[in-house]
């Protein structure tokens, strides 16, 4: 938990210049598609698609209400163990900045919110919560940086962030193995249109 504390005083630090100097020039809507690479092997295969509001200032930065609905798959069974494949779902909320790194196309990208995981009861394995349920929500935040390119009113943008997510409720697997950590790389492409 203090780890989690001291990365969200980072971010919160390296916002406050964005904050600092900002005007009014709109809104605008993002919707998106990510990819995520967990850094623990028995998460596979995750993906996200994610619809943003965003408040765009007149010196570029842009800061957005985030909400994202992916699910993930994990591995479960190792060392001779028939390994099965469980579906989990997630939901994430929170929100971010989009900030200029110097006079360039290149954004750095900051997001703070928390993400609800979920098992659904019976997914094949048994062992993983008891075969019950599973759901836990917790914090996360991502750090990246990303090619924008506006089109008029369009904008186009590729994005490669950590988002940093441990799971208070750990999911145990066979072995006693236990997965606690959902922290990964996520690739992400948006579209998005201001007003």
């Amino acid at each position: 938990m203090k780890k989690a504390i001291a990365l969200i005083s980072i971010l919160a630090a390296l916002t406050v210049p964005v904050l600092a100097n900002t005007s009014t020039t709109g809104l605008g809507i993002h919707l998106g598609q990510s990819f995520g690479y967990s850094l623990d092997e028995n998460v596979k295969n995750s993906n996200a698609r994610s619809f943003d509001v965003t408040f765009n200032t007149a010196g570029g930065t842009t800061f957005y209400v985030h909400n994202e609905f992916g699910d993930f798959n994990i591995r479960d069974g190792q060392g001779g163990n028939v390994v099965e494949h469980v579906q989990g779902t997630e939901t994430v909320h929170g929100v971010g900045v989009l900030a200029n790194v110097a006079k360039t196309n290149v954004k750095l990208n900051v997001l703070i919110g928390s993400a609800t995981t979920e098992i659904a009861a019976g997914q094949g394995a048994a062992n993983i919560a008891g075969g019950a349920a599973y759901s836990s929500t917790n914090p996360i935040a991502d750090l990246g940086a990303g090619y924008h390119v506006n089109f008029g009113n369009a904008k186009l943008a590729m994005d490669i962030a950590y988002r940093h997510h441990l799971l208070k409720d750990n999911i145990d697997l066979r072995n006693n193995e236990r997965l606690n950590n959902k922290s990964g790389i996520r690739f992400s492409a948006t579209v998005g249109y201001g007003f």
